[in-house]
């Protein structure tokens, strides 16, 4: 269900662009683990995160917190799998006017108004199959909600393409798995921010030991509008999850 929260903006620096982070972190439940994604994320110095795969379950109302977060809202499941987070720091002067939380622990939707511009944060952890209903799902959710600049990322679960996001064979099936993140993209007009800066780099976020292969499965997409504004969009090791995390920046 969608809810309305009043954040009052922080006190801080006028700040002249701001970074967006997306890391399936592959479970939040232990203190060690949470400490290092925590001490990453700070070492980061991302305005906006977004982690999939959290691991929280719905009934333990577990979270993260230190000193240098202002907001944190989360989407969890009823068991310790799935599970997504948005995390807003303190020196990001914003108000949080509306969020969604998938009941399934697979998206979350907030509204941010940043410097009076109005942003709508979406993080995905799709399916890894039957991705259909769920993209579709949430195209409508998005859509709905009638914004224009939109920052949509996350684990897709696909590649967008891949002779460009996967090393090994391409088969059919998987050009057909991601033929619903490229309708919702159309629609949405969203955009592919790493391959907008990066139109022929083959730079990869997962690593399938099972498959022996390389793929781009996280991405930050953006509006058509926002295009002009990233100046940055990177992709970092992976090593305390299984997945790398990605970032980009924003200019205000």
């Amino acid at each position: 269900m969608a809810t309305t929260t009043e954040i009052p903006n922080m006190p801080g620096q006028n700040i002249t662009e701001f970074k967006v982070l997306s890391w399936n972190v592959g479970g939040l439940n232990t203190p060690i683990k949470r400490k290092k994604v925590l001490d990453r994320l700070r070492r980061e110095k991302a305005q906006v995160i977004l982690l999939q795969e959290t691991h929280w379950c719905r009934k333990d109302k577990q979270t993260l917190k230190d000193k240098w977060l202002q907001i944190v809202q989360e989407a969890s499941y009823k068991t310790k799998t799935r599970g997504v987070a948005i995390l807003i720091s303190k020196d990001l002067p914003c108000t949080l006017s509306k969020t969604y939380k998938d009941k399934n622990g697979r998206y979350i939707l907030a509204d941010l108004e940043i410097y009076g511009i109005k942003y709508t944060i979406v993080n995905i952890y799709a399916p890894n199959n039957e991705n259909k209903c769920f993209f579709t799902g949430v195209l409508q959710k998005v859509d709905s909600w009638g914004t224009t600049n939109i920052i949509l990322g996350g684990d897709m679960n696909v590649t967008w393409d891949d002779f460009m996001d996967k090393s090994g064979k391409t088969t059919a099936h998987s050009k057909n798995r991601a033929r619903p993140l490229h309708n919702l993209c159309d629609i949405l007009q969203l955009h592919d921010t790493y391959r907008y800066l990066h139109p022929i780099a083959k730079d990869y976020t997962f690593y399938s030991g099972v498959h022996k292969s390389h793929s781009r499965l996280d991405y930050i997409f953006v509006s058509r509008a926002l295009l002009p504004a990233v100046s940055t969009a990177t992709i970092g090791n992976i090593d305390i999850s299984d997945h790398a995390q990605i970032s980009i920046k924003l200019k205000l």
